[in-house]
């Protein structure tokens, strides 16, 4: 089985992670300009274009850069925004509380109470 290791947000726009946001501003025209879906007819153009897309939504804003850095760890090969963690954890927790209140009601049931 491969393991697909997945780029951080500075790894795709090929910067340093203490880049300013200037440099952060210079490589994403660059690379949004070599992959843009009209420039470059590439199948995978379109894919590279909205990773980078998505790299520069995150590190140009100073809040979600530090919520960025962060929750981003060296043991994670796919950073997760706080949103998808919490999304998860809601719905771990309704799972586990909405498993509970079954196995309840199904013991009360069975006791006739």
């Amino acid at each position: 089985m491969a393991i697909r290791i997945i780029k951080t947000y500075y790894e795709i726009l090929g910067v340093a992670k203490n880049a300013t946001p200037e440099e952060i501003r210079k490589a994403f025209r660059k690379l949004a300009f070599k992959f843009h879906p009209d420039r470059n007819p590439e199948a995978e153009a379109d894919k590279k274009f909205r990773e980078i897309n998505e790299a520069y939504e995150v590190l140009s804003s100073p809040e979600e850069r530090a919520t960025y850095d962060k929750w981003l760890t060296p043991t994670l090969y796919k950073p997760v925004r706080p949103i998808e963690w919490q999304r998860l954890l809601v719905r771990k927790l309704m799972d586990d509380s909405l498993s509970l209140l079954g196995k309840y009601l199904d013991y009360r049931w069975s006791k006739g109470r």
